[in-house]
């Protein structure tokens, strides 16, 4: 595949030069979910056995399995919670204020997780969350200097509360059409993460994007009144979920995901939680509650919670539609008087991502695990069930999909 992408000043999007070509017709940005290479040390004594692990396998490993999922579009979006930190592995003491055994924490060799995450088309990363400050609000500004260093761009956080507010955009050209793509990182309100970790940035301190419908909303209004002559399509990329990481949506997460829609966005795609969670349609917009994990080297606790063991990663399409495609599409008039449809649709790829089962390489889903995937999402979804929302689904090179048309 082939395109062509004319990046925004100042964009955070790195453009791989094996995707080149004069008139592009399709444009590909995929979203994952957590990506995580640390874990928790039971005890006071570092577990030199996943050490040795990870020094025999490296971090490739762990992406072996999905790599063809990664390489296969034009640029990749992950949330990262790993702080980059140093040329060495170091151990950690969290400061989060539930780790109650201020168990220690190994973290694997920074420079070699944003070598891998480069070699596996991750161009971007939202930092979001709250495991980036987990030892010190200096783990967050090393990991923002590592990525500057290392030419992966980053959002959700940045030296003070403007700068972590702004969003990482893209323009995308295809065919003679362009927009502009906006995705906007932000990690939800908790109280205690305040006051304990001093986690959100303000305008004299570091930090996160604390999640504000109204500062979303504004920027929405803002970015649309400033941007007349080009269409805007924006991603809300919310990390929520509360303290559960394991479970079903909850009804902060609907709540918030409703008012996320109602500000402007076009589709939310949340993460946090560790396993993939509904999708709601309001107003005739997705909202994907949780999208899980992506990577971790933890085992997890999928057995421990009886918790759903798949994830999603989500491909973003926009193509120069087929004039017979009854996918939604919208019409723009060109300067040459010709119509052009921008054909904008989602495919889920389930993986697999409890470690226990995997070995901690996560996979695609076969095609039993599919049906389970595809009965929790679908079959159970009343939305989809009344046939307002047209749901396809298939298999390609890649894997098992679900497909859901977007506005």
């Amino acid at each position: 595949m082939k395109t062509s992408i004319r990046l925004e000043k100042g964009s955070n999007i790195k453009v791989p030069r094996l995707y080149t070509s004069t008139i592009p017709n399709e444009d590909r940005v995929l979203f994952l979910g957590n990506i995580s290479f640390k874990h928790s040390i039971h005890g006071q004594r570092i577990d030199k056995s996943f050490q040795k692990f990870v020094l025999k396998h490296g971090i490739n490993f762990f992406f072996q399995k999905v790599k063809g999922l990664l390489v296969n579009v034009d640029t990749v979006v992950a949330n990262l919670e790993t702080p980059i930190m140093k040329n060495k592995p170091v151990v950690g003491i969290s400061t989060f204020p539930s780790d109650k055994q201020k168990a220690p924490q190994y973290l694997s060799n920074g420079t070699s997780i944003l070598e891998s995450l480069k070699e596996h088309n991750i161009f971007a990363v939202s930092l979001a969350n709250n495991h980036l400050s987990e030892y010190g609000q200096n783990s967050l500004n090393e990991t923002i200097s590592m990525l500057k260093m290392s030419g992966i761009r980053y959002f959700g956080a940045n030296i003070n509360a403007r700068r972590a507010r702004t969003p990482l955009m893209k323009r995308v050209f295809i065919g003679n059409r362009n927009l502009k793509l906006v995705i906007i990182s932000a990690y939800e309100d908790r109280t205690d993460n305040e006051v304990d970790l001093a986690i959100y940035a303000n305008k004299d301190r570091s930090g996160v994007n604390r999640l504000s419908i109204n500062k979303i909303k504004e920027k929405i209004q803002s970015l649309r009144k400033s941007s007349l002559d080009d269409e805007i399509f924006v991603v809300a990329y919310p990390h929520w979920g509360g303290r559960r990481n394991y479970g079903w949506k909850t009804k902060s997460q609907k709540k918030i995901g409703q008012r996320l829609i109602e500000a402007g966005a076009d589709i939310v795609i949340g993460q946090g939680p560790r396993n993939l969670q509904e999708i709601d349609i309001h107003q005739g917009h997705p909202i994907l509650y949780s999208i899980g994990n992506f990577i971790s080297d933890a085992l997890g606790k999928y057995h421990e919670y009886n918790a759903f063991p798949f994830s999603l990663a989500v491909e973003l399409n926009f193509r120069i539609a087929d004039k017979n495609a009854q996918r939604t599409c919208d019409y723009h008039q060109q300067v040459t008087g010709s119509f052009e449809a921008i054909e904008k649709f989602i495919k889920l790829y389930p993986i697999l991502t409890d470690n226990r089962t995997t070995n901690f390489q996560t996979r695609l889903v076969n095609e039993t695990e599919f049906g389970m995937v595809y009965k929790v999402l679908i079959d159970n979804n009343s939305t989809f069930k009344s046939g307002s929302v047209q749901v396809t689904s298939g298999i390609d090179k890649i894997g098992h999909y679900i497909e859901l048309p977007l506005k």
